[in-house]
């Protein structure tokens, strides 16, 4: 609507911290978010943050209908994810990827079961579940430190240089094999060759613990 990033981001921001204060210790605000670019997902952990809350799970859903009129034909991705978020809690270890090869493993396994659904993910719908793996990466990491007091704009830099060092879509994209003389706008575009290694949800420890 034209009113800028800084108005989004204090407008969820300020939602965020009043839906926070009605959770019981441990309980989930879990929420849908997808958008075509990275910088509309900033708002995401920085009300997340201010809220003292961090993200536990993102999880990619069929939304919308690829038939639905308004997004027909724009190349949109059609698959939302799901955040959930928690303000105590344990994270899964095979979550926590450390770069963006570790995303891209973590993005194939997504993709598997979406497939598995009879779904079948086009290159938006892989874009936008990686984007929604690194918003909570950049939840977790930058959760010990983070002033929700500091200027809209410094928060918002915060989490773009977190992104930009970590490594974005083009970084998590080099991680992911694929065909692109087979390639579709509606047929899956990568594959990862390695398998996932699978742990036990995290019960102690810091490397897990929220």
């Amino acid at each position: 609507m034209g009113r800028g990033l800084d108005h989004f981001t204090e407008g969820l921001s300020a939602v965020f911290q009043r839906m926070s204060k009605a959770l019981k210790p441990g309980a989930p605000l879990a929420f849908t978010y997808h958008h075509n670019s990275i910088d509309a997902y900033y708002p995401v952990p920085i009300a997340v943050l201010d809220a003292g809350l961090t993200c536990s799970a993102s999880l990619p859903c069929p939304a919308e209908m690829g038939a639905s009129i308004h997004i027909n034909g724009t190349g949109s991705s059609i698959i939302d994810t799901v955040f959930v978020c928690r303000s105590t809690g344990v994270m899964q270890r095979k979550w926590l990827a450390d770069s963006p090869d570790e995303v891209a493993k973590i993005v194939e396994e997504d993709l598997n079961h979406l497939r598995a659904g009879n779904v079948k993910p086009t290159p938006g719908d892989i874009r936008c579940v990686t984007y929604g793996h690194l918003i909570r990466l950049a939840i977790w990491s930058l959760r010990h430190e983070w002033n929700k007091n500091q200027p809209t704009t410094s928060r918002i830099a915060k989490v773009s240089e977190w992104i930009h060092r970590f490594g974005e879509w083009a970084e998590v994209e080099k991680s992911l094999k694929f065909d692109r003389a087979a390639t579709t706008k509606d047929t899956p575009l990568f594959a990862v060759g390695e398998s996932v290694a699978e742990y036990r949800a995290v019960a102690s420890g810091s490397a897990g613990k929220i």
